[in-house]
């Protein structure tokens, strides 16, 4: 109940989503569930980004945002390589990844499961604090193309420093996943 405060959600499966195939195809049942873990946690966009934020003032400040201390948001934002950085140019804190771009610091997250793709990226500490995103997709392969489109358009309009545009490339090559 503390962490569904936190959250500023009830979780309860409203209004959910269905998953598809990139053939068009539903996901049987609508979408996989695993409600004992992370994974299987159902919260909006909005319901994201508000705990993103939570996370990072009670990274920022030795108070916390209760109930998460700041030693376990400074646990859980803190990276380490454990591959992922030749994997995805990125360490692995607990539960999202951590990236750089210039003197900001991001927590990532690549959500994939059958029908399904998101990705968040908030920043947690320099000059672009509390910038970030959320985007959800209810498809397959195809939706990370969609995704990739989506982040560097809001990117491009929040100004984040640190951030080489150059790298974007105008069209995304499915062969790289």
């Amino acid at each position: 109940a503390d962490f569904a405060k936190f959250c500023g959600t009830s979780f309860a499966q409203k209004n959910k989503a269905h998953g598809y195939f990139d053939d068009g195809r539903e996901v049987s049942g609508g979408g996989l569930e695993f409600p004992l873990f992370a994974a299987g946690l159902w919260l909006s966009t909005q319901e994201t980004a508000q705990f993103l934020t939570r996370l990072s003032e009670s990274f920022a400040t030795t108070e916390g945002s209760a109930p998460l201390s700041h030693d376990t948001a400074v646990r859980m934002l803190h990276g380490h390589d454990k591959g992922s950085r030749e994997f995805m140019g990125a360490d692995m804190g607990l539960g999202v990844f951590i990236i750089e771009a210039g003197e900001n610091k991001f927590a990532l997250h690549q959500g994939a499961n059958e029908g399904f793709r998101a990705l968040f990226l908030h920043c947690f500490s320099g000059p672009d604090h509390g910038k970030g995103l959320v985007i959800c997709a209810n498809g397959d392969n195809r939706a990370v193309g969609f995704i990739a489109e989506v982040a560097q358009i809001i990117l491009k309009a929040l100004h984040v420093e640190g951030i080489d545009f150059s790298r974007f490339e105008s069209e995304f090559d499915y062969k790289k996943i």
